[in-house]
């Protein structure tokens, strides 16, 4: 059985948490190589697991989506809706995306979303779950599958503390220029003992190649 750590970096730093307006207005330069990977990850995974040639996808915390421009020209869905209670960040989407458009942000909170009107045939998050406690965390996750159609798949991606998260992270906490100062690394177990209960697994990996390591799972929710 695979064992949880706790990791947060300092306690100084794990004590702040982050601005996520600055974050949304001028995103650090090295994302822009690191992002290419990860898009490039999960349009695979979108190709693999998803069942409908025009799917409706939501992504959770999803303002001013870094992902949005390749899945919607890669993927064409039908709808595409990003949910995150950060207005400032979904401004910055609506500009690119001015309606009437297929991609829709909605301004609501990840952990207490109201019952939807129409569920989705994907949901996922890119580094959400990791900014919360962890009941906080488990009820992030189960957001996922709550606005999920049945048969549809969830995606959730997290960082996990490998010996390479922990270097370049502790890096850039010494020469101060680490900004998710709340985001606590998760291991994989932590993840899947709460999808387990809505979904079955259909993929699990980790990225590598960006660095900070990220973990993917993907589920069939069931």
């Amino acid at each position: 059985m695979e064992k949880i750590e706790d990791f947060t970096g300092s306690p100084e730093i794990a004590a702040k948490t982050t601005d996520w307006d600055s974050y949304y207005a001028k995103p650090a330069s090295a994302a822009r190589f690191t992002r290419k990977i990860s898009e490039r990850k999960i349009l695979k995974l979108l190709r693999a697991f998803l069942d409908q040639e025009t799917p409706s996808i939501a992504e959770l915390g999803g303002a001013n989506s870094c992902f949005v421009d390749a899945i919607v020209s890669g993927i064409r869905p039908k709808s595409y809706v990003a949910i995150d209670n950060n207005a400032f960040g979904l401004s910055l989407l609506e500009k690119r995306y001015p309606p009437p458009n297929v991609v829709q942000g909605k301004l609501g909170d990840a952990l207490n979303l109201p019952a939807p009107k129409e569920c989705y045939d994907a949901v996922f998050s890119i580094g959400l779950i990791e900014h919360f406690d962890t009941d906080g965390t488990a009820a992030c996750i189960k957001a996922h599958f709550d606005i999920c159609k049945k048969g549809g798949i969830v995606m959730i991606a997290f960082p996990t503390p490998t010996l390479l998260y922990r270097a370049i992270r502790g890096f850039a906490e010494i020469t101060n220029n680490w900004h998710f100062h709340d985001e606590r690394p998760l291991h994989f177990l932590e993840v899947e003992s709460v999808s387990k209960r809505s979904g079955a697994l259909v993929h699990r990996s980790t990225n590598w190649a960006i660095g900070l390591t990220q973990g993917y799972l993907v589920y069939r929710k069931q």
